[in-house]
């Protein structure tokens, strides 16, 4: 894989018309993941489709390592197709407008992915669960990805993703969640319905890993993800 730099986003890809992407660093302090996304990248990449990987979508937020990003803004509430969100007072809509999810947004504009995982941790619960932007809560392979993630110990949650966010609330059932019927939503501004609305990635997996747990742990819930949800389907998720 080669590293690129567009504007203020240092990325890497492999090889060219790249099917998958992987993103983390939405939020600066969900920063223990990173360094373990890249490890596995490294140790994969000839058996991954081709891919973009982009470390910190937030530069900004990583260099603080904070949740907010140097705007002030959780950029995983800035990202929105309409001209509605460049106005003034847009925010009163819900709408907040961030240069740096702009900038994101703009740099994915020409690419077209099958599927995105967008790594995140999680700050609230001690188990896992997953955000899909399809519902296939039923399908074997990811009834398969589930009983390994069981395996490191960490339980899979089951009730709201967050009681507090105005825009989620969403009900989690052993650990997963679609999205699917908020695909066409744009007041959230999240970045995996940008993603799925713009018809960027096909299909968005959002794997919301516990900050609570260990290194190892961790680690070993990425391995997973990697060969469960990326090697053993190839770009086909």
């Amino acid at each position: 894989m080669t590293e690129k730099v567009c504007k203020h986003i240092r990325y890497f890809q492999k090889g060219e018309s790249p099917s998958v992407l992987i993103i983390s660093g939405s939020h600066g302090d969900e920063f223990e993941i990173v360094p373990l996304i890249e490890f596995y990248l490294q140790k994969y990449e000839e058996f991954m489709p081709n891919f973009v990987f982009v470390p910190r979508v937030s530069p900004s937020a990583a260099l603080t390592k904070t949740r907010l990003n140097g705007e002030g803004l959780d950029i995983e509430r800035c990202f929105f197709s309409s001209a509605d969100s460049r106005r003034p007072h847009a925010e009163k809509r819900g709408h907040y407008f961030s240069v740096e999810a702009q900038e994101f947004m703009e740099f994915l504009r020409n690419f077209r992915f099958d599927v995105c995982l967008s790594f995140h941790e999680d700050l609230e619960w001690e188990d896992f669960y997953m955000y899909d932007t399809e519902d296939r809560s039923n399908e074997p392979l990811l009834q398969e990805f589930f009983e390994e993630i069981l395996k490191t110990g960490v339980g899979l949650h089951t009730g709201l993703d967050d009681a507090h966010d105005l825009f989620l609330g969403h009900e989690v059932r052993n650990g997963y969640v679609s999205i699917a019927p908020f695909c066409d939503d744009e007041k959230p501004g999240l970045l995996a319905l940008w993603l799925r609305r713009s018809g960027i990635a096909k299909r968005v997996l959002v794997p919301e890993i516990p900050m609570k747990a260990n290194l190892e742990t961790k680690e070993k819930i990425i391995a997973i993800c990697f060969q469960h949800l990326l090697l053993l389907r190839g770009s086909g998720i």
